[in-house]
This record gives structure tokens, sequence and C-alpha cells, in this order.
């Protein structure tokens, strides 16, 4: 296009768009328009001189327009920042661009402000750092790194707008170094680093907690804490000194202290302290002296009636608990001190005693001992037998062969550990001679050592005989003997003496059955190495035998086992060692052992020594008693060792009874239970006494071996209501309005807990009030005079109330009479009590049954008024059995209709309500129907029936019975309409649509004939469901009722025909019992153009019958006759 041709300036097309330009950096500010000739650029005012007419410059014009620059220049003599437009230009005029700013980005080094090198924050404290960044345009923007990462914004750690980071809460996390960061378009600063500590406050990790520790453990107290910087750690001793001998404090800061003695019972605290805090705890330490004996009982074996004294003593802090616990399986056969079983009772000392000993005490006694620290135990084995073992001669005298002057000696050594024995020696000249006890007698020679040797120095012939040695003892006798012969010359001898070896040890003896043991011995020491075989005899006793026999010789090993042995007897065994130098004395007796039957339950003796050294330390301890009822407390256990796996522990319960004399509280009773298992480690113990002291332990077992008691735990259990009622409740008449009330105060042992007082309950005339004192008497004042007052008393504890007393009754006077002496004085009379809820419930219910009367006459008034309303007759007010479209009941319901009750149960022989009874000694239904043909809902009401009369009289007041029929299972279907001559749709009671039919199949219509001239069972006052003869040959059939429909003239002519029926436009078909084809007629509709014959004035009218709740058949009718004409109207009343 030519210059020429242009008409019209240039159009921008394209404006320039200013920006901020990093410097030295080439930019185009670019500029574009239509039509243009030129564009030429203006700088702050000043036109651009590009590089086509400055070499110089650094600005170059493009063909399109735009402005470009090689490099954006911030010097003195060119500086590109500013303001920039664009002219286009043509022959029409010019245009003028949009200013366009360029900024040159710049930022300086320097940061205003900074945060300090380093920090240091406690965790959980707030912190600010603060950075104002430099100079710069633009604005720089202000970052944050965390050790060269960038931060990211959260909830709890934000850079603000001005530029500071913010920590709401620090942790120890956010310990790092932290760098302010300053960027724009021309760079990025990046301020130092600060340093900042996030320190963490000294906190436990495992903190020490208050210790009961026993007298001769190790003490451990933990305080472990953490914190940043680390915290240090020291324990002190706030009442006294930490021995340094025996304390310890380990690496983790656990303070030990070994063989704790109750000098370290007191007060210790660690403390851990560091620049972010120190924290302390206390805790107190007790340590408790375990139960030590004073005197332990030892093992007895006892003769039958004889006595014994176990004795037991112990000491401990705190003083221990001391009981016996008897021999036998039963773990409830607890001796405590000062109480008795039979024979056996416990001295307050402690010590056990066993009078007149039976066979059958025999076993295991055992002491027990506990408190607060642990327990302790000592066993005592009892056996008690028939009698001791004889006595026996160890060493008896030998055969030997003497001459004149020589000297012999004969020893004579008894072995009697049951009884002491004393030795006599006694002398025969020849068996057939007597004999004669030696005494000592120096002159002649004859001499008695110490050990009962004899000695006879100077022998002669007259020395030859029988020499017996006799050792008697309360157990028995025993003698030796020995031949001494004399010769004149005898042959020369080896008088050398064999030395005799000695005795082997006592034989441990271990029951094998009933009839079978093994003994065991280990040989004296001195015949170990000797080359002389050594042998063994063994010998044993038992009750009933008076010597010692031998069981078994010529054993050449260190035991034996000895069998035949008879049941039920006590043995007691001995060993000699045999060689050729003769038998040594006897070995120490071993202890008697008596075969029994051995139940599986019983433990050999290994096993015994095994279960013995496995509770020989304790292996369970006792955590906590508490009480979770009045009669009911949890205890709480835990094993201390995971090796020994018990069979169970047994529960013992000591009750306190308090003495008279106030002296300090005993244990009175014991209860034992069993817990099975070794994983259990809580038991209930139930049926406790309220308000009672019990102190309990355990003691673990294992089969028939029970171990040391645990420590003990002791409380109180709480308390509980009375259990009896206060006794001899008396009420004495003070005056006409006053009167006192006393009773027995509540035995103690009734009242399980603190007896707070006693609630009194007194009522005169029904008024009530409610009484608590103190006292056993209460005074009752402002009374009614010459009401009838009772009174009632029970006892209480801070728990409640417990049982009342029967009521105790007095009457009170009347006040005196002043009726002849001036005017009248009024007196106060007695106020019947006022049920204000009878009258919460009678008011409301008046209230409802006026609301509802006043409804049903509205509704009966309106109804009677309905222009919609066929005519009716005015003789006719039976709206029981009368079904109209416009009924409405009490209820204000509308659309529902009336349905008869056609049921077994319902017979001809009693009438429905007519219209000379009184309508309301029925209930009003609710059962009307809808006239748009929905569902009619099922209802079920009570109709009075009329009692049967032959003469059809009309009954008396009060002759009406109640008929009440079952409820139907399901709601009726709806009934079939039809349409009136005015256009108004009403619900007929005919009608066969959608009726019900079940149950009704065997009845059928039955015709209507004039019955003018029926007999009297016939009349109109009979009941409309009987059949009559004139019925059979009626044209009125059900059939021919449902295809015609009459017009509203002929309806309404009929209904005036009909004598005391209103509502006449019911049908007026019968049924009969016997017809079956009722339900044929189901679904017809009825014609219009059929024209309905006259009624006469005595047919009955009939009502649609009530579906069955069995039966869904189409429902016939049942006629009900109308009342008497003679009837008038006034005779009906509502």
């Amino acid at each position: 296009m030519s210059e020429s041709d242009i008409k019209r300036p240039p159009v921008i097309t394209e404006q320039p768009k200013g920006d901020v330009v990093r410097r030295n950096d080439p930019y185009t500010l670019n500029c574009a328009a239509q039509d243009a000739k030129s564009i030429s650029w203006y700088h702050n005012g000043e036109p651009i001189t590009d590089i086509l007419r400055d070499p110089s410059s650094h600005r170059i014009l493009l063909p399109s327009g735009s402005l470009f620059f090689l490099r954006v220049a911030t010097t003195k003599k060119a500086n590109d920042a500013g303001v920039y437009w664009c002219v286009a230009q043509n022959s029409a005029g010019s245009v003028r661009s949009d200013n366009a700013t360029i900024e040159v980005a710049a930022i300086d080094d320097e940061f205003l402000e900074t945060p300090r090198p380093a920090i240091n924050v406690i965790a959980g404290q707030a912190l600010t750092l603060p950075c104002r960044p430099p100079r710069g345009t633009p604005e720089p923007e202000v970052t944050w790194l965390k050790n060269g990462q960038a931060v990211l914004n959260d909830g709890r750690v934000y850079t603000t707008d001005s530029g500071e980071l913010t920590f709401l809460v620090t942790k120890a996390e956010d310990s790092a170094a932290y760098a302010c960061q300053a960027s724009n378009a021309a760079g990025t600063k990046i301020s130092a680093p600060a340093e900042v500590t996030v320190m963490d406050p000294p906190s436990f990790v495992i903190a020490p907690k208050n210790r009961t520790v026993t007298t001769g453990t190790t003490l451990s107290l933990p305080c472990q804490v953490s914190g940043f910087p680390t915290p240090k750690v020291d324990w002190l001793r706030l009442d006294g000194k930490i021995p340094l001998g025996r304390a310890s404090v380990s690496s983790e800061n656990t303070l030990q202290l070994t063989q704790v003695s109750a000098s370290d019972s007191g007060m210790y605290a660690c403390v851990a302290e560091s620049e972010a805090g120190s924290i302390r705890a206390e805790v107190h330490v007790d340590v408790l002296a375990l139960p030590f004996f004073n005197e332990r009982p030892g093992d007895h074996v006892l003769e039958e009636g004889s006595s014994r004294a176990l004795p037991c003593s112990m000491d401990g802090d705190p003083i221990p608990i001391l009981m016996w616990r008897l021999p036998g399986e039963d773990p409830n056969d607890i001796l405590l001190p000062g109480h008795q079983k039979g024979k056996l009772k416990v001295k307050e000392d402690g010590s056990l005693i066993l009078e007149d000993a039976k066979l059958s005490q025999s076993g295991l006694y055992t002491c027990l001992g506990t408190n607060s620290g642990g327990g302790v135990s000592a066993r005592s084995k009892i056996l008690v037998v028939e009698s001791f073992p004889p006595p026996i001669v160890g060493v008896g005298p030998q055969d030997q062969t003497i001459s004149n002057g020589d000297h012999i000696t004969l020893p004579c050594e008894p072995a009697s550990e049951a009884a002491e024995a004393s030795v006599s020696w006694w002398f025969r000249p020849a068996a057939h001679l007597p004999q004669h006890e030696i005494v000592e007698d120096l002159g002649r020679g004859v001499s008695l050592s110490v050990n009962h040797a004899l000695t006879i120095r100077n022998t002669n012939r007259s020395n030859n005989g029988i020499y017996t040695c006799r050792v008697a003892a309360s157990t028995g006798n025993a003698e030796a003997t020995a031949v001494v012969r004399f010769e004149e010359n005898p042959l020369p001898r080896n008088r050398l003496e064999k030395m005799l070896p000695a005795p082997p040890s006592k034989p441990r003896v271990r029951v094998i059955n009933d009839t079978t043991v093994r003994l065991a011995w280990q040989p004296n020491s001195s015949q170990i190495g000797k080359k002389d075989p050594v042998t063994y005899m063994v010998e044993y006793w038992r009750h009933g035998w008076s010597e010692w026999r031998i069981a078994a010789s010529y054993v050449d090993t260190e035991y034996v086992l000895i069998s035949d042995l008879a049941s039920n007897f006590t043995y007691t065994f001995l060993v000699r060692s045999v060689t050729g130098g003769g038998q040594s004395f006897p070995s120490p007796w071993s202890n008697p052992t008596r075969l029994e039957f051995l139940t599986s339950n019983v433990m050999s003796t290994r096993g015994r020594y095994q279960a013995d050294r496995r509770f020989d330390k304790p292996t369970v301890a006792l955590l906590r008693a508490t009480a979770s009822s009045s009669r009911s407390v949890l205890l709480t256990w835990q094993g201390l060792d995971e090796e020994n796996q018990e069979n169970g522990v047994l529960v013992y319960g000591l009750s306190y009874e308090t003495p008279e004399d106030g002296s300090e509280k005993k244990p009175s009773s014991v209860r034992v239970a069993t817990v099975l298992g070794s994983s259990s480690s809580s038991h209930l113990i139930r049926n406790l006494e309220p308000y009672t002291h019990y102190t309990f332990f355990l003691v673990p077992f294992w089969r028939n071996v029970e171990g040391a008691p645990t420590n003990s735990l002791s409380l109180m259990t709480p308390e509980d209501i009375p259990s009896a009622a206060p006794q001899s409740v008396v009420l004495s008449k003070r005056s006409s309005t006053e009167a006192l009330v006393t009773w027995e105060e509540v035995d103690s042992d009734h009242v399980p807990g603190r007896l707070l007082g006693y609630a009194v309950v007194a009522s005169c005339n029904g008024t009530v009030e409610d009484h608590n004192v103190t006292t056993h008497w209460l005074e009752l004042k402002n009374l009614t005079p010459g009401c009838l007052l009772t009174a009632r008393v029970a006892a209480m504890t801070s728990t409640g109330i417990g049982p009342f007393s029967a009521p105790s009754l007095l009457k009170l006077e009347d006040p005196p009479s002043f009726a002849n002496e001036g005017p009248a004085v009024k007196q106060d009379t007695v106020t019947p009590p006022h049920h204000m809820w009878l009258l919460y419930v009678l008011i409301p219910l008046l209230v409802l049954i006026i609301v509802g009367l006043v409804l049903y006459f509205k509704g009966y008034v309106r109804c009677q008024k309905s222009p919609d309303r066929y005519s009716h007759s005015d003789k006719c007010r039976d709206h029981s059995i009368c079904s109209s479209h416009c009924h409405v009941n009490m209820y204000g319901e509308h659309h529902k209709t009336w349905s008869a009750m056609d049921t077994p149960r319902l017979q001809p022989s009693a009438c429905l309500l007519r219209h000379n009874h009184y309508v309301n000694d029925y209930a009003e239904p609710n059962n009307l129907m809808p006239s748009d043909g929905s569902q009619v809902e099922a209802y079920t009401t009570t109709a009075l029936m009329a009692p049967t009369s032959p003469h059809h009289e009309l009954p008396g007041p009060g002759q009406w019975t109640a008929f009440i029929p079952p409820p139907p299972s399901c709601p009726p279907p709806p009934i079939g309409q039809y349409s009136g001559s005015e256009g108004t749709t009403c619900s007929s009671s005919h009608s066969s649509s959608d009726s019900y039919h079940r149950g009704f199949q065997n009845r059928q219509p039955m015709r209507v004939e004039s019955c003018s001239d029926a007999g009297p069972a016939y009349s109109s006052g009979s009941c409309g469901g009987y059949k009559r003869p004139c019925d059979e040959a009626s044209e009125h059939t059900y059939e021919a009722y449902n295809n015609q429909r009459p017009s509203h003239e002929a309806y309404t002519e009929t209904h005036n025909l009909v004598a005391g029926c209103p509502d006449s436009h019911r049908s007026v078909m019968h049924y009969s019992p016997t017809s079956s084809n009722a339900s044929s007629q189901r679904g017809r509709n009825t014609n219009d153009n059929h024209h309905h014959p006259p009624f006469k004035p005595d047919l009955p009218e009939s009502i649609p019958l009530r579906k069955s709740p069995v039966d869904d058949s189409f429902p016939t009718f049942s006629s009900l006759h109308a009342g008497p004409k003679s009837l008038h109207r006034s005779d009906q009343r509502l």
C-alpha cells in the first residue's frame, strides 16, 4: 500500500513491557504497529540514538520496530534504566505506545542484620533468628538455609514476612548451622552461618524408686538420665553418710550398697545438672532385718507316751510372726502362739510342746517365721516309736585258760544310745550251780575298771567257772558269757593279744519300699590301707524283739539291701567291722526307720534332699495385697528364680483380734488356700471379714516339700454395713406431742467398722421423718396429737445403714376438749398423707376424658347435620350398627367404616345393640372406611351383646355382656365402592369387590320374603342372624343385590319403609351356614339400571361382616332386625 493510500494513523499492535534486567545482560523492548512507516524510541523523554546513527551506541533498532540492547548498562555515561516508549508514524499521523520501565537489578554485599554466630536454646522454648537482607533492586527475597539446605516452612518452623526464621517450639533436631540467603535478579547473597544448639534439659530415663530390702543383701539404686549436653550425676544421702567402703557408683550412675544393714535405712537423692537445667529424685530406703532364729528345733525320736518341747525362737525387724506347721497333708494344720490342738500347744515364746506323744504324731514339724522383709523356716523331724532298742554288748569277754598266779581281764563295753545302761558281773562255778554277782574285792585281787572290764589277779582253781557280763537299761537287757578254765600245767602258748577292728560310720537308711531298705556306710579311716580283709556284719532291731538280731554277715561292700522286713514297723540298724582279730565295736545306730506303704506323692530321700536345696533360698516374692471389697483381697506375686518351677503356692492369711485389755493385736486364726501351677501370679481371697486386720504370705511347694515363707503384707479390709438391727426399741409417751425412742446399742461383733450412729425413721399418720443420732435414744417433738406413731432404728457405718429394727408402735392421746367453756377452741387436725403423684395422674386423665367427650358430641352433632347423609328415620339412632360414610368417631377420625364381627364366637343368640339401647355403653369404633377405595385399617372393639329373650323384650340395665373378638392378624383389604345418585362417593358395606371371602365359603345368601306373618321367633325384635322360613322364597338374593344398585330416590323410599333403621342402604341379605357359593359373587359390579324392589317395614337391616383373622373369603351379611316400632325416639339416649 502506498503512502498516499494511507488514510488513518498507525495502530500499536504490541506494547513494550518493562522488566527488571540484570546489568550487562542483553534485552529487547518489543514494539509493533500496523500501517506504520517508521517507529522511533524515547528514553526518559529523549530520542534514542541507535547503533546505525552512533556506532558507539549499544542499542539497535530492529526492522520490526523493537529496541535491542546489546547489554544493559548502568554506567555514568550510559544508564539504561528508565522509562521507554515507542512512537509509530505514517502520513496520516503518529501514535505513542505505553510506557515501559526498565529497572537494572542490583544487590549490595552487606546484610543489614544477621543472627549471632552461636545461639543456645533449651528444647521446648521459642527461637527467632533475625535477618535483614542487603539493599537491592528489586527487593531481595529472603530464604533460610539449614546446613546448606533450604528450610521448609511448616507449622512449627517458618519464615516471617520480615525475613526472620521463627521456631515456635525448638527440638533437639533443630541443632544446626543456619544462614540467611537474599536473592534477586542481580544475584544471591548468603550471611555468615549461625550455630544453633538446642539443649535438652536433663530427664530421667530410669529414675530411682523407694526400695525395701533385707539385711545382708545388695541394694541397687539406678539413676539413668539423658540430656544435651550430658548432665553430671551425683548421689547424696540426706540424713546421714554413705558408707564409702560398701558404696560404689557404676558408669550408668547406679548406686550400689553391699551387705546392707539397718543403718543404711534413710533418704537418698540423685541430682543431675547441666547448662540446660537440673533435676532431682529423692527415694527412701528401708532396710528390713530378716527373721533369724535364736534357737532352732532339732530332730527327735520319742517313745510313745513321752513328752518333748521343741524350741523355736526368732527375732527380726519388724518382729516376725511365728507359727508351727504340723505334719500331714492338710496345710490348715497351723498352730499360733498361745493356741492348742489336742496334746499339742505352742507357748508364747514359740516352743511347741508335745505331750503324751502318739505314733500318729510322727512327722515333720516346721517352725515358720515371716515379716515384711522375708521369711524363714526350720524343720524338726519327730518319730514316735513304741519303744527304744535294748542295749547291746559291744565288746564282750572271751573264753580263757588260766593257771595259778595268772592275771586275766574280761572286757564288757555296752552300747546303749536310747537309755543309760549299767553293767554287772556274775559268776557261776558250774552250769548246774547258782550264780552270784561279783563285787570288787581288791584283797582278793578282783577289780572293776571304769570301762566295766573285770580284772582278776593271782588266779587259782577257785577262779574256774562261767563269767557273765550283764547290761541293764530301761529299754532292755543284754549279756555276754565267757568260760574260764583252770589247768595245773598248761601248755606254753602265745599270749599276744590281737587288735580288734575299728567300727564303721553310722549307716544311712533309704527306704526302697515297705519291706526293703538300703543301708550304706563308710569304713573307719583307721582300717584304710591295712592288709587284713574286712567284712561287715549288719544287725537290726524292731519293736517286740528283746535282743538285736543279725540281718546280714560277711558283707564285703559298704552297702547292702535288707529285704523281707515287716511293714508298719520301725527298724534300727547297726554295722560291725569283722577281721581276723574279731568283731569291732558297733557303729552308731541308724535313725529309726518306719516302713509304711509309699504313695506316689511321697518323695524319696534323694528327692527330698534336692527339694530342700531348691527351697533353700527364696523363690517367690509377694508384691501387692489389694482389698477389692470388704470381703475379698487380691494378692499378686512373682517368681524370683526361673529355674525353680514349683508346683504351686500355699496362700496363708492371718486375721487379728484386739484383746479386751487393749494390748497389741495378735493373730487369732489362720486360713490357707492352695494355688496350683507355677504360672499363676495372683489369687483372690474371698469370704474375709470386713474391717479386719489381715496378714498374708506365701509358701511355695514342690510335691510334698514346702519351702520357706515369703515376705508378708498386711492390710485392713474396708468397712461394711452393720449386720444386725438394734434390739429393744421402745416408744415412750412424753406428752400428746412428744415421745421418746430408746434402744439397746448394737453389739460390736455386728458392726464391721466404726459405728457412726443410728438412723431413726419415725412416722406419725403417714408423715415420715428421718433422724441421725449418735446416742441410743431420741426425743420426738411437735407430733400430731392422737396419731399412731411408729419408729424403726438401724445402725450405720461409713459404708451405709444396716437393717432396721421391727417397728415400735405408740398411740398418742387426743387433746382435751373445751366445748363447755366459752367459745370453741380450734384444734389441730391430723392431715392425711398427701400423695401428690395421684394428682399428677388423675388431673391429666380427667382432662383427656372431658376433651374426648366434647369431641365425640361435636362429631355426633356434625354427623346429624351433614347434608351428604342419606335420610334416616327419626326412630333409629343406632350408630353402632348403622354404617354411614360421614360417621365421625370420638377421636375425630374420618373415612372409616364399621364391620360386623362374624366369627364362630358371634352367634345369633345375642343381638347387637339396637337403637333403643344406650349408645354410650360401648366403645366408639375407629374403623370408618375411606371413600377413595383405599385399604381399611383393621380395628378391634368391644361389642355389647343383648341376652337371648324368647319374647324379645328389651334387656334391663346391667344385662349387657362384653364380647371381645380377637384382633385380626393383618389389615383387611379395601372394600368396594359405589357412587351415590348425587355424585357423592360413599363406602358400601355390601360391595363385592376387594372384600373378604375366606372363612365364609359355606355361607349362602338367602332370599328375603315378607316376614309379616312370621311367628314370634322371627319378629322384628329377634336377632337377624337366624334363618327364617320366609327367606327361602325371597327374590332378593345376594346375587341380585350385588347386581342392582337402587337410585337415591328408591333408596330413600325404601329406607323410609324400614322401621327403626336409618341406614337402610345396607344389604338386606342373610346368609345360611350350609351354603358354599357365596364366594362366587366376588368381584361383580352393581348395576345402576336395576330397580331395587320395595322393602317391608320389618325387614332386617344388615351390616358388613368383619374379616376373620384366619379367613380371606368374601363375607356375606348378617341380618339384625330393627327395634320395636312402638319405641319412640325419646327412648333413645346417649
